[in-house]
């Protein structure tokens, strides 16, 4: 009798169970609450389209527009760094400006380059110009150079399957504008 009754309970229990688990339609959830209210963090996006007047105005710069470039777009990351993105000869261009105290890698690649370049120029500046040319995946190259007269830190990069041909320094010569005149 014990035994019959033991597994009475189990069953009754394992019934209700099952049924609690069936009873959470969607209509009774809770409305969704704006993120502050929920507790959930709401990040900002750090990424602002806007245009080349608009870098103007947030950080004083402005990009050398490459010649036959198409599809200009442009946007600020944080405030604090200039993003121009076009295509040149079928070939999708990064190029970005930061104000910097310090030569630094703003090209947001992060490759273990299987190339580099350091004596290299841009305008007047010292460059480095890396590539990464995998066998399985696209080609990337980026060149870093850095203006000490106004304190630009400028970056270009390139990524499509098959960068052999292209001359990144060239373009990048075009990017660049002097900010100062020639400090060289």
């Amino acid at each position: 009798m014990k035994r019959i009754t033991a597994i009475f309970c189990v069953l009754a229990l394992m019934l209700v169970l099952f049924t609690a688990c069936g009873k959470a339609p969607a209509a009774e959830k809770p409305a969704e609450q704006p993120a502050a209210e929920s507790g959930e963090a709401n990040l900002p996006n750090p990424v602002k389209e806007t245009d080349a007047e608009g870098i103007m105005q947030t950080l004083g710069v402005e990009f050398g527009i490459p010649e036959g470039a198409e599809d200009l777009r442009y946007s600020t990351i944080n405030d604090e760094l200039a993003e121009m993105r076009f295509s040149l000869d079928g070939t999708e261009f990064v190029a970005r400006i930061k104000p910097s105290a310090e030569f630094e890698d703003i090209s947001g690649m992060y490759y273990d380059w299987t190339a580099k370049l350091d004596d290299c120029k841009v305008g007047y500046c010292d460059a480095q110009s890396m590539s990464y040319i995998s066998e399985t995946e696209d080609d990337v190259m980026a060149v870093l150079w850095f203006d000490a007269a106004p304190g630009l830190m400028y970056s270009l990069s390139a990524v499509g399957a098959d960068l052999n041909g292209l001359d990144p320094l060239a373009v990048a010569e075009q990017i660049f504008v002097p900010m100062q005149g020639d400090a060289g």
